[in-house]
């Protein structure tokens, strides 16, 4: 043919420079237009045939056998059956060329589809299921739904073009190559997203972590706080190890729906697992997300040695503030005590709030304002319980200086009425003389008191301020009334005194009188008859200090019947003066006065002891000469009757 087409070029070279043509090449000549275009269009059909041929590999060809038999039955007629003498149709040539044109297609689009695919796979690994934006701090809950966002976006953007594309294949009736195919995409596919993980876990370690010598730079943010008088971070630092933690599963979570290559095809699985399962598995993506978890604990031990920093003012929130005022209040400590430990919690407060309100700690930004507000609060309160209680503790002194005033004044300006009241009343009276400058030492004391509680601006009330500027008049009257009350018992003491030295010596007179009309009077002549005689029991003694008149114990009311019941009277009488003689030495040792026993007593109890031994033997005698004496007895009776009458 390739001949054929030279001759028909030289001839026309020939038929230019006007040369006759041999006939039988005119034949082929006039026909040369139309050979040249059949061979140039069986050309074009062989150059396309073969460069589909020589683009599949052997695994296409077979992928591809369907299409390629298709456009081999339509080319073989004129591989084998037409001749170029005979006239091939333009219709034929035309078709073999569209059969290879679409076969190119199919060829083009396929070829096209597993670059498209390769594409997706390389955007995938480029494009990290995490992205954090350097320089920003989040919050946690955002961070978290950043995270979640990210991850589903971008692997829910170009998976699903995975499956369109590979659609273009022509899948009928390739069996095992087909599938062999499909399973090779999804495994490319899941290599991709293998990748993207690695590439995410890294990333969340290189924050964590840092880059260099530098350090991490801080993106979570969290707050500490007082909750329940505990320290409190939030998010808590189990919530933050959780969702750092939990990276390589949030990862995979969100690859939870995406179903594989050989789901969608409907072609055997292969022993192939879901993408999430792979990636829970891969070894690399375990090994990135353990040196994950090792810089949490990092973190951990590093924000649990910040917040032991605050341990220095951890007695201004931690200790019972009930619980210390009623000790402290039970101590009762001197102003300067007050002082010192209103004035140590303004200094705390201040400290406090020199602390800084944000500070770096590994990869965190623990922001302390709440903490240090709260601690401040504390300190105030602090400083109110106490201002507070020495208010009131001044007021309780106060009271009990008024209280104290008003009721001692009272008490000892009372009149003793009775020597027992002014026995009472002497020492009551010494006791406040005594407690006088213990008293007034109170009152420095509370004016420092009043002073610290103007220093600090606590609000006194009118009332108290009042009581507190009379209190010092108030006392003076107490003094006043003491001295007072101080000349009314030296007035009563001389009053009683010296009715107990009258009652004394008209106890003495008495006594005397009484020794007298014994030995005067007494039943010691032959006139007394034992019972014969009778004591006039209603006869009455007057003391000298209330009438100087005497009657005898032995003389008023003559109606003598028996000796010894006069006796016996008589020693009644002397145990009722021998009492009035303690009392009166009792009363009068009040006064550091003693006075001597009475003689005149002690004779007389002596005497009536005598005279009561002498009866006993007299009455022995007369019971022993009853008989024999009746006639001296009669004479006595006589004698006695002659006495009486003179």
């Amino acid at each position: 043919m390739r001949k054929l087409l030279i001759v028909c070029r030289e001839s026309k070279f020939w038929d230019m420079m006007s040369f006759d043509i041999p006939n039988n090449v005119q034949q082929v000549y006039y026909k040369w237009e139309n050979i040249k275009y059949v061979y140039e269009s069986v050309l074009q059909v062989v150059r396309d045939y073969n460069n589909i041929i020589a683009s599949l590999s052997d695994e296409e060809r077979v992928l591809f056998r369907e299409l390629i038999r298709g456009c081999d039955k339509k080319i073989n007629p004129g591989l084998h059956k037409l001749q170029w003498n005979t006239d091939v149709s333009d219709l034929y040539i035309s078709e073999c060329c569209q059969h290879t044109a679409e076969l190119q297609v199919f060829v083009d689009d396929f070829k096209n589809s597993n670059l498209e695919v390769v594409r997706i796979c390389e955007k995938i690994c480029d494009t990290p299921l995490i992205e954090i934006p350097h320089g920003i701090v989040y919050k946690l809950k955002d961070l978290d739904r950043l995270m979640a966002k990210h991850s589903g976006g971008i692997v829910g953007n170009h998976l699903p073009s995975v499956q369109p594309t590979l659609t273009l294949s022509p899948e009928n009736q390739m069996g095992k190559v087909w599938t062999d195919y499909i399973h090779k995409m999804d495994t490319l596919l899941e290599e991709a997203i293998k990748l993207c993980c690695r590439s995410s876990l890294q990333i969340i370690l290189n924050i964590l972590h840092g880059e260099g010598v530098s350090g991490p730079s801080p993106f979570i943010s969290l707050s500490i706080l007082l909750v329940d008088l505990k320290l409190t971070f939030s998010p808590t630092i189990q919530e933050i190890s959780g969702m750092v933690r939990n990276v390589k599963q949030q990862l995979v979570h969100s690859l939870r729906p995406i179903p594989r290559l050989h789901e969608k095809f409907r072609v055997p699985a292969n022993h192939l697992v879901a993408f999430h399962e792979s990636i829970d598995k891969d070894n690399e993506c375990v090994k990135i997300q353990n040196l994950i978890n090792e810089e949490m604990l990092t973190s951990t031990n590093m924000i649990i040695n910040y917040a032991k920093t605050w341990d220095q003012f951890r007695t201004v929130w931690d200790v019972n503030k009930d619980l210390f005022i009623s000790r402290y209040e039970n101590l009762d400590p001197p102003v300067s005590s007050f002082e010192s430990d209103i004035s140590r919690y303004s200094e705390v407060a201040i400290n406090v709030l020199s602390q800084e309100s944000v500070s770096h700690v590994y990869f965190l930004i623990i922001n302390c304002s709440l903490l240090k507000q709260a601690i401040v609060e504390h300190c105030v309160e602090w400083q109110s319980t106490l201002t507070l209680l020495l208010k009131n503790t001044t007021e309780d002194k106060m009271d009990d200086i008024y209280q104290y005033v008003k009721e001692n004044s009272e008490r000892v300006m009372k009149v003793p009425t009775t020597l027992r009241e002014l026995q009472e009343h002497i020492p009551l009276h010494e006791v406040l003389v005594e407690e006088v400058p213990e008293k007034e030492k109170i009152f420095p004391n509370i004016e420092d008191r009043f002073v610290v509680l103007d220093k600090f601006e606590v609000e006194i009330s009118v009332e108290m301020q009042n009581r507190y500027v009379g209190l010092k008049e108030e006392w003076q009257q107490y003094l006043k009334a003491l001295e007072e009350a101080a000349e009314m018992l030296q007035k009563s003491k001389e009053k009683f005194r010296t009715g107990l030295l009258e009652s004394a010596e008209a106890l003495k007179k008495e006594a005397k009188f009484v020794l007298e009309d014994f030995f005067a009077n007494g039943p010691f002549s032959s006139n007394w008859k034992a019972k014969d005689l009778e004591y006039a029991k209603g006869s009455k003694r007057i003391h000298m200090f209330k009438d100087t008149t005497y009657t005898s114990i032995f003389l008023c009311s003559f109606k003598f019947t028996d000796a010894l019941n006069h006796l016996a009277n008589l020693r009644e009488h002397l145990t009722e003066m021998r009492k009035q003689e303690e009392k009166l030495r009792s009363d009068l040792g009040i006064f550091n006065i003693s006075i001597p026993l009475s003689q005149d007593l002690e004779k007389l109890e002596k005497q009536n002891d005598d005279d009561d031994d002498d009866d006993d033997d007299d009455d022995d005698d007369d019971d022993d000469d009853d008989d024999d004496d009746d006639d001296d007895d009669d004479d006595d009776d006589d004698d006695d009757d002659d006495d009486d009458k003179e």
